[in-house]
């Protein structure tokens, strides 16, 4: 059977971006939109083999607050 999922959610992600810190303006990280992007696509690749998914929208930010826990 072949589902369709459309959650919309929070994911988390641990990188490393040059120059980036806890304490980085939102605005100053978007330069790094691309690598992020291709980062978070390849984790999704990861975790979804079969490799059919969309993105329809991507926004990201500095993770101030601390990780939820995992469903």
């Amino acid at each position: 059977m072949r589902l369709r999922v459309s959650p919309d959610m929070d994911f988390y992600l641990d990188m490393e971006l040059q120059g980036v810190t806890d304490k980085t303006r939102d605005y100053d990280i978007q330069q790094y939109d691309k690598i992020v992007y291709e980062e978070f696509v390849n984790r999704l690749k990861q975790a979804f083999p079969e490799g059919d998914f969309r993105v329809y929208n991507f926004e990201f930010k500095v993770a101030r607050e601390s990780k939820t826990e995992a469903a």
